[in-house]
């Protein structure tokens, strides 16, 4: 009885497969196209970012940290490039957990912000 009644509400939370399909087809697109916005906040951006893999993960889609380490450090703002680089050669990315990488962005966007006050 509680295994079909989970079923019938996730069924009518995710849809059906071909439904699921649609949604996973579209988050997809969402993810792949999404970067990083001139001004915007590395907190806010990591979050949209993770917003959208945790939507493909309830539909049973499992994303790698990998996947998500190289989305973000391939879409972020041209003013990151060489923060990205240096997190690329001197990190492994396999081993880098999302959040690490969001903290590791986070502090050189201080750095950034100090230094652009300053001047």
């Amino acid at each position: 009885m509680a295994k079909e009644t989970w079923e019938i509400l996730k069924t009518g939370f995710q849809g059906d497969s071909q439904v699921q399909a649609i949604k996973l087809q579209s988050l997809r697109f969402d993810i792949e196209n999404l970067s990083m916005k001139e001004g915007e906040v590395i907190g806010n951006y990591f979050g949209c970012v993770m917003a959208l893999v945790s939507q493909n993960r309830a539909y049973g889609e499992a994303i790698a940290d990998q996947v998500i380490g190289e989305k973000i450090l391939r879409s972020l703002t041209s003013k990151f490039d060489y923060v990205a680089l240096s997190i690329e050669i001197n990190n492994d990315l396999c081993t880098l957990t999302p959040e690490k990488l969001m903290g590791r962005l986070q502090s050189q966007e201080e750095r950034i912000n100090s230094r652009t006050l300053r001047n």
